[in-house]
């Protein structure tokens, strides 16, 4: 019955085109019962701005499309929604209940809710499966790590790659007001390139 809600900027570096990728979000959350929590995602804003010329060089290492953005063929695209994230963690163990340690498994979808035409979606819907595991140890620091799979959409004429995710955190002191988080994440390709049949024009 208890809800959380949150805003922040992420910011992503791509070696493709030079991208940076920026997005303004709000999040939700919403616990029902003892075991489930529903969240979703929301990117209020998504921009993107390639800095390598020409847009798409097939002799530079930095000339390729990106995996998760494969549309996007200009220099920058300006503000404008992004996609949104829904989806539920259901628990499988938690310390409250006297249990060794939090057990979880998180399953969402990426709705396509960003303009496809000018690359702030790839048009089709992702679905991510995580195990998330946490330990509160005495009462000083929370440790995290999840791991998991994303399986993406395939737009007509692009197959774009399949990833295992990772990531691990911690945030402490777990009483008081105020509090730390810090985060490591990643996605290892289970591919190792996009393929078009259709061509890109920049």
């Amino acid at each position: 019955g208890e809800w959380s809600v949150s805003g922040y900027r992420a910011n992503f570096d791509r070696t493709q085109g030079l991208t940076d990728i920026s997005h303004f979000i709000g999040t939700f959350g919403v616990g029902i019962g003892d075991r489930v929590e529903v969240f979703g995602s929301i990117r209020a804003d998504s921009r993107f701005r390639r800095v390598a010329r020409p847009v798409f060089d097939p002799t530079s290492p930095n000339g390729g499309v990106l995996n998760e953005y494969p549309f996007i063929r200009d220099t920058w695209n300006d503000d404008g929604i992004g996609d949104t994230v829904i989806g539920a963690k259901f628990n499988i163990a938690s310390e409250h209940r006297q249990q060794a340690a939090a057990m979880a498994i998180r399953a969402a979808i990426k709705v396509p809710t960003g303009d496809e035409d000018i690359g702030r979606s790839s048009g089709e819907p992702d679905v991510m499966v995580d195990f998330i595991a946490s330990k509160n140890i005495q009462e000083r620091v929370e440790l995290s790590g999840f791991g998991g799979f994303l399986v993406r959409g395939e737009p007509t004429g692009i197959t774009l790659g399949n990833s295992i995710r990772w990531g691990f955190g911690a945030g402490f002191p777990t009483g008081g007001t105020l509090k730390l988080f810090t985060e490591l994440r990643g996605e290892v390709p289970l591919e190792d390139n996009v393929t078009l049949t259709t061509p890109l024009v920049g």
